[in-house]
């Protein structure tokens, strides 16, 4: 979801053609709810289970990647703003019930887990929002500006982002069992 936090600000601030502060507004609820969410997110695991809260998880960022589909620079600041926390639901609820439950499995080993799944997440995080640039900046002919292949850019982008969250959720829905991580602590 990293890749999001630097895609939009160029759409903001390149396509629609608004201030970095305006930028930064766009973000500023969504990134509060995601932080409320991260509380929420296993509360909720502990009462339904991780895999319900997982898909519900992902279902979000379907949504939230889907509608971000949809922006053109004629889009309202506050639509985006909406929309934003929407699609901050999503990430927000899942990102600390997966770690907890991934961690859990192993129970021997959780120093190294920890170290291990914090290395991967600032790779994984470092290379998604280099990928996602590339992408928008392939997908508008390197010339990201107030111009309809930009809009377009950030649409195919959003839509790869779809793509992620579906995959997300077909791993979750094939693989992710509540009992598991129960079981081995």
């Amino acid at each position: 979801m990293c890749g999001l936090n630097v895609i939009l600000p160029l759409f903001v601030q390149n396509v629609g053609q608004q201030s970095a502060t305006i930028s930064g507004l766009v973000l500023l609820p969504a990134t509060i709810v995601m932080i409320i969410f991260n509380f929420l997110g296993p509360l909720l695991a502990t009462k339904i289970g991780v895999k319900k809260v997982l898909i519900l998880s992902s279902i979000l960022s379907i949504i939230g990647f889907g509608i971000m589909m949809t922006y053109t620079p004629e889009t309202s600041v506050e639509y985006m703003i909406v929309t934003q926390i929407v699609r901050a639901m999503g990430p927000g609820l899942g990102l600390m019930p997966a770690v907890t439950w991934t961690i859990g499995l192993i129970h021997e080993h959780v120093e190294d887990a920890t170290a291990i799944n914090n290395t991967i997440r600032q790779i994984v995080e470092s290379v998604g929002a280099a990928m996602a640039v590339v992408f928008m900046s392939l997908f508008a002919g390197g010339n990201i500006g107030p111009n309809q292949a930009s809009v377009y850019a950030f649409a195919e982008t959003s839509l790869i982002m779809v793509i992620l969250s579906i995959i997300s959720l077909v791993i979750t829905i094939l693989f992710i069992k509540d009992h598991d991580a129960k079981t081995k602590g």
